[in-house]
């Protein structure tokens, strides 16, 4: 067995939670965070094809998957995951990484690199859903805060399928479902995460250096974000293939994009 071919798997204690993350392959180290309600899972399909080049590490947030709680629920804010992801980082290396992020931990990868800049070499946002940025950002905060209540009412799939029709992802809501196993992690993700997540404001003088990815869902939160953070940087944002979780269902044209994209460090 090769050390792509291995998996390691890992806890890590923090302030409130304990961390599950895996570690996988050889060369430079590059972390990968999952947005929203995902788990590490949500990179399964495009892991296999960097771990030739990258040790890479995949982690599930506080509250999500495999990763517990050692407290009572409450809200995450943006800068508790970014210590969550600080405080991996120093219990895998002491060299800087390459990081990317999707959607909500393409947030969480802001606020690390504002924070931490010396810890990232190379970093990669990909659809990050900067509500503070645009135009109708009092609308969406409004929108999102009655999730947390339809949770309540409604159950989780419900709530989910409110907060896509927002988020504009999915056409046909009324054949959406969650699939079982994530519905425990959907319940966090819109009682405790998505409120703060959708009032984060980057510092744009706070930044390194990074690179935009957008999707082809030209329209939706996601896409309009990471669209609005290429503008206030002025910074040209990079063509990923599929939607908003493009780099799983299109991994393979993903990866190509990735792999170049953590080249040009």
């Amino acid at each position: 067995m090769t050390a792509a071919d291995s998996t390691t798997e890992r806890v890590l204690e923090v302030p409130g939670a304990t961390l599950h993350y895996s570690v996988r392959g050889s060369g430079s180290l590059l972390l990968l965070i999952p947005g929203g309600a995902a788990d590490s899972m949500i990179f399964a399909p495009l892991v296999p094809l960097l771990v030739d080049d990258h040790t890479v590490v995949t982690f599930d947030p506080r509250g999500i998957g495999r990763s517990t709680l050692t407290s009572a629920p409450q809200q995450v804010d943006v800068s508790t995951q970014a210590d969550d992801v600080h405080r991996l980082l120093q219990a895998v290396t002491d060299e800087p990484v390459a990081v990317f992020g999707s959607s909500g931990g393409a947030i969480t990868a802001l606020e690390l690199a504002s924070r931490h800049p010396e810890w990232i070499h190379t970093l990669v946002v990909h659809e990050p859903p900067l509500v503070e940025l645009l135009p109708d950002r009092a609308e969406l905060h409004l929108a999102m805060d009655t999730l947390a209540g339809r949770c309540e009412v409604d159950g989780p799939e419900s709530a989910m399928r409110e907060f896509l029709r927002i988020s504009g992802q999915v056409a046909r809501l009324d054949e959406y479902t969650v699939p079982a196993r994530m519905l425990p992690a959907v319940d966090f993700f819109l009682r405790y995460m998505v409120s703060a997540i959708v009032r984060y404001r980057p510092e744009p003088a706070a930044l390194p250096e990074l690179a935009i990815g957008v999707g082809t869902g030209a329209g939706q939160l996601a896409h309009r974000g990471a669209t609005a953070l290429g503008e206030l940087l002025g910074t040209r944002t990079t063509a990923f293939p599929g939607e908003h979780v493009g780099f799983a269902t299109h991994a393979q044209l993903a990866a190509v994009v990735l792999q170049e994209l953590l080249g040009k460090r």
